[in-house]
């Protein structure tokens, strides 16, 4: 969601069942992106000119179950193995010291057990997406 564009917005404006065209059209006429859409509140939307209660209730609830999606689509990789955040700390504090220290000298790429390898990978690119090679 936070990445849709002015016209994914509109389009899933246009696609909530109850909403009235007037209040669909004074949504999209402000041309606002997924990031702007999931900050909308109720006294923002009475700013934007939609003030009757249940058309504003009808869209905080939508809003919000957006922002739930996405969250709970973010969140998938919470519940990892042990191990291999063990690994990521282990590495991330050794690349501090030799910050600290001013070490240029790269650091070897933590020694990953077989069986971890592959979720190893996928938590780093997942957490790191620009810095995954720093771990490899």
């Amino acid at each position: 969601v936070k990445k849709w564009s002015s016209n994914d917005v509109s389009k899933w404006i246009s696609s909530i069942n109850g909403l009235s065209t007037d209040a669909s059209k004074l949504l999209s006429k402000h041309s606002m992106n997924g990031e702007e859409l999931l900050t909308l509140n109720c006294e923002t939307l009475k700013i934007f000119g939609i003030t009757r209660p249940p058309t504003v209730s009808l869209l905080t609830h939508k809003i919000m179950e957006l922002r739930k999606e996405g969250n709970h689509r973010d969140s998938y990789l919470i519940e990892q193995s042990a191990y291999c955040f063990g690994k990521i700390l282990d590495h991330l504090r050794l690349r501090a010291m030799c910050h600290t220290l001013q070490d240029p000298a790269p650091l070897p790429p933590p020694v990953i057990r077989e069986p971890y390898r592959k979720r190893f990978k996928r938590i780093v690119e997942f957490y790191f997406p620009g810095d995954s090679d720093a771990f490899e």
